[in-house]
């Protein structure tokens, strides 16, 4: 939950993070649902005290005034929030690019920033630091990048083991070709290849992912049976609901003109349901085609498995498979990204402002692993994903800068955007090559907030949204201050944002006033944050603390009461 109040001069607002998982405790509701349980109990708490063991006294009469949004909510993609949690795709690296990515290339997460991503930066290699805090348990190291502990390269099983499997590169121009995407792209697959084609146009060289695509191609031997077998985001299987439909759509090449599907018990000794996929009639059987079909259970099951067949000799290649509940794609053809369920438990929350995408997920354990936003909008087959470093899994971009914006619309909450300012947890831009990072930054902002004439504007109008978001507050960098150079960063940045955006209400990492370097109004900010991480104990000795806080305005835009560990961060 996210609380702003103005106890006499200050300003507080909390946030808990939310770890959105399928039947997971969403932290600070039971808090909040207490403070108005005594509320509305009042005096007649008071008057029933001498019949209690304990008591708890509150007092509604010294009051003092709140801010219209006092709760919300922030997003990270940790702990599969996102991915096996809000989004609503029920496959792990449901387009293979993880598995492409970690076992071919386990340079991603040690190649410098100006390799590896799409943004150059005049060829200056990122420079290193000395960590000043331990990363989380679960971050990644370069020299650990394609180990198991990234476990999506085991999303997909080839059964037998000894069926030749290889990725191979796909083109993604194609997806442009109107019918390459088929059914179900924005809107339509004219749709699909006009949004496509805006995102070239507006990406030109500098923001289409430099690595291809990628495609599993099995290669069987005359009369061989291949499969391939994902078990969903768990790795332990997906649940099916009875009485449900499900969509189960693929892009594949080769193969047998009929496909066969199965959700099958983990080792395969039920079948629940069954599912035939056909070419369509006189088509190539060497060319792309997206094969769609519905999945309808009569009993619903746990730790499922997807199964796809097919016999040899012929090859096939599969470029994505993905399902979803048949209720997340509307009659227009569009997919609603997010799990309804979990959505109506946020409608229930109300959270008066949603801060995204993170959070560490922002920084990256190396700029190499940073968040790019320009990686998850555009159509969703065409989006490359990245590895999520710091919570060690893959990321598949699915949940994107367009998604987090629609989302809170819908639940009627202030967007909070965080930018990446050219620092991870490792390794930072300096300063004077900071231009293509804060034109990025500003590109996300015309995204938003562009007419839908101009060039990123164009991209947002294609994917059906051709009126601006609201947009009003901007993070600048997560968790920042104790990194070298934050404040020349939040300058460079800040100046830019106020020349093109002046209303826009810029948050700090930190309260920046007096700060070695801040002279001046490019160091000015609306609100500084503040991370807590405490034990239960040391939470409860903070409910107090703001009371007597004359400083300017503060957010605890990241909280939770942890056990066996006591830590706060400077955000």
């Amino acid at each position: 939950m996210m609380q702003i109040a103005r106890p006499r001069a200050g300003l507080l607002l909390s946030t808990t993070v939310l770890r959105l998982l399928a039947g997971a405790t969403i932290a600070g509701v039971v808090i909040f649902q207490w403070a108005l349980f005594a509320t509305r109990m009042g005096d007649s708490m008071h008057d029933h005290c001498a019949d209690c063991t304990s008591c708890v006294t509150v007092n509604l009469h010294d009051t003092h005034s709140m801010s219209p949004v006092m709760y919300g909510a922030f997003f990270e993609e940790i702990n599969h929030a996102g991915e096996g949690g809000l989004h609503v795709e029920m496959l792990r690296d449901w387009s293979f690019e993880a598995r492409a990515h970690l076992t071919q290339h386990p340079e991603l997460a040690r190649d410098s920033a100006n390799k590896m991503e799409a943004l150059p930066v005049d060829a200056t290699v990122p420079l290193p630091y000395k960590r000043k805090t331990t990363l989380q348990s679960l971050s990644m190291d370069p020299e650990t990048v394609a180990s198991a502990k990234l476990r999506d390269m085991e999303a997909w099983r080839v059964v037998p083991d000894n069926i030749q499997a290889t990725l191979e590169e796909v083109d993604a121009a194609l997806a442009v070709t109107p019918g390459a995407l088929g059914a179900g792209g924005p809107a339509n697959d004219v749709g699909a290849a006009a949004l496509a084609a805006a995102y070239a146009a507006a990406a030109g060289n500098t923001a289409t992912p430099p690595r291809a695509l990628h495609a599993l191609c099995l290669h069987p031997r005359d009369g061989e049976l291949a499969q391939v077998v994902n078990s969903g985001h768990t790795l332990e299987g997906f649940t099916l609901h009875p009485a449900t439909d499900y969509t189960l759509r693929m892009r594949v090449k080769g193969g047998p003109d009929t496909l066969q599907a199965a959700i099958t018990s983990p080792a395969g000794d039920k079948v629940y349901t069954r599912l035939s996929l056909e070419r369509p009639v006189g088509g190539d059987a060497q060319a792309w085609h997206t094969l769609a079909g519905t999945i309808s259970t009569k009993e619903g099951g746990a730790h499922l498995r997807l199964v796809i067949r097919a016999k040899g000799p012929e090859q096939l290649c599969l470029d994505w498979v993905s399902l979803t509940p048949a209720a997340a794609w509307g009659t227009d053809g569009r997919l609603d990204p997010f799990h309804p369920g979990l959505v109506a438990k946020l409608r229930e929350l109300a959270p008066q402002h949603l801060r995204f995408p993170g959070g560490a997920y922002v920084e990256g354990t190396t700029l190499a692993t940073a968040y790019r936003w320009k990686w998850g909008v555009g159509p969703r087959e065409l989006r490359p994903g990245h590895p999520d470093a710091n919570w060690g899994y893959w990321s598949s971009g699915g949940l994107g800068l367009h998604e987090w914006l629609d989302l809170a619309e819908a639940l009627g909450s202030e967007p909070i955007w965080v930018l990446n300012v050219g620092i991870s947890q490792s390794e930072s831009v300096a300063p004077q090559d900071l231009a293509p990072w804060v034109q990025d930054g500003l590109d996300s902002l015309e995204y938003v907030l562009g007419p839908p004439d101009s060039k990123w504007g164009a991209v947002r109008a294609a994917a059906g949204r051709p009126e601006p978001w609201t947009l009003r507050w901007l993070t600048l960098g997560n968790e920042e201050c104790m990194r070298p150079w934050y404040v020349a960063h939040y300058r460079v940045f800040a100046a830019a944002v106020r020349a093109r955006y002046p209303a826009m209400k810029l948050i700090a990492n930190c309260d920046l006033t007096g700060a070695p370097g801040s002279e001046g109004n490019n160091t000015a900010f609306s609100m500084w944050e503040f991370h807590s991480y405490r034990s239960p104990t040391d939470t409860w000795t903070l409910r107090d603390a703001v009371d007597a806080y004359q400083g300017p305005p503060v957010g605890v835009t990241e909280f939770a009461a942890m056990s066996g560990a006591e830590v706060a961060l400077n955000a």
